[in-house]
């Protein structure tokens, strides 16, 4: 096994043991470990985030209607509803990831959930990704697990440190980065990925948020005469996560090209694994603040979680409203 997977593997399996030693104490609240649980209007929308700001966009909408909360080892969970459904939202520590992957085991221990929504801002690789820019990826890697090979290997990691001499290219002493797998559990099966999909029918839900949107700005009696969704939404490409995030232009140029990632942020992929770990499905929304490498602003991260918010809104009223409803609003 690898460096950078055994690292991972070991520290995730601490925080497991961690976790469930804490949840002993909170029995009044536990729900068995592996149950099945009931998927239906009952169950709730977990939602994580894990900045202040995408936690003040949540409170200050007129979306979220909060009804009780609970603290749980540090964190406190908000139930209410949006749109008449359930959710609980929670705002975690955002770096280290782990600290996102405790409090999805957490939520996953405790409450009865319908599937996972993760919201908030992102740096785009993607030079077609404007700031507000709303991308839900269809494919997350963690691009923090890599060994570092020496110029002298007989292999070469996608990284060439070499590509980069300035001001010519080169051979370089630190040789190259070879980027890794990650194990993950799937249905209690250990297995090697590189690219985690996003639970695929909640994709599809999630491509037509666009097409409602834009469908309720028509002007009325002339259906075909529709103004633009007061944000775009980009369905589909791939994102990446990592503990370290490099604010650097041309790492962001490498990334992009090497990977085709559209978006890079140091939380998804840990919302991801634990979704994994649970078998719960789950979406990520991502709000373009800044263009990785390029610095950010307090500004751009409102606007990005914002955007982010409403279109994850807009997810769950698609999700849960009887479908006569969508047919009547997409059929206008």
């Amino acid at each position: 096994m690898a460096p950078g997977r055994k690292i991972w593997a070991v520290e995730l399996a601490v925080v497991m043991l961690g976790v469930l030693a804490m949840a002993q104490q909170s029995m009044q609240y536990l729900l068995p470990r592996y149950a099945h649980r009931n998927r239906d209007e009952a169950s709730a929308f977990g939602i994580i985030v894990t900045s202040k700001v995408s936690e003040r966009a949540l409170n200050k909408s007129s979306l979220f209607l909060p009804t009780s909360y609970v603290d749980l080892f540090g964190r406190r969970f908000v139930s209410g509803t949006i749109y008449g459904s359930n959710v609980v939202y929670v705002r975690s520590a955002g770096s280290p990831s782990l600290h996102v992957a405790v409090t999805l085991q957490i939520m996953a221990m405790n409450f009865n959930l319908r599937g996972i929504i993760h919201y908030g801002s992102a740096g785009a690789t993607n030079e077609t990704l404007e700031l507000g820019t709303v991308h839900v990826p269809a494919l997350l890697a963690f691009l923090g697990s890599w060994e570092w090979l020496s110029k002298d290997s007989k292999t070469k990691g996608q990284l060439d440190i070499g590509d980069f001499n300035y001001p010519v290219n080169g051979e370089n002493l630190l040789g190259s980065v070879k980027y890794d797998n990650i194990e993950v559990y799937v249905e209690d099966t250990l297995e090697e990925h590189f690219w985690l999909p996003v639970y695929r029918e909640w994709l599809y839900y999630a491509a037509k948020i666009k097409e409602v949107e834009s469908r309720e700005n028509c002007i009325i009696p002339s259906p075909s005469n529709c103004l633009p969704p007061p944000y775009e939404v980009v369905v589909g490409l791939n994102a990446s996560s990592s503990d370290t995030y490099v604010n650097n232009p041309a790492y962001r140029e490498f990334l992009y090209k090497t990977f085709r990632v559209s978006t890079v942020d140091t939380s998804a992929i840990a919302v991801a694994l634990g979704a994994y770990l649970n078998d719960l499905p789950f979406i990520v929304f991502h709000g373009v603040s800044n263009k990785a490498g390029a610095g950010n602003s307090t500004r751009a991260s409102t606007l990005a979680s914002t955007n982010a918010l409403k279109a994850a809104a807009r997810f769950i009223w698609l999700l849960t409203v009887p479908r006569a409803a969508h047919w009547v609003l997409v059929n206008l």
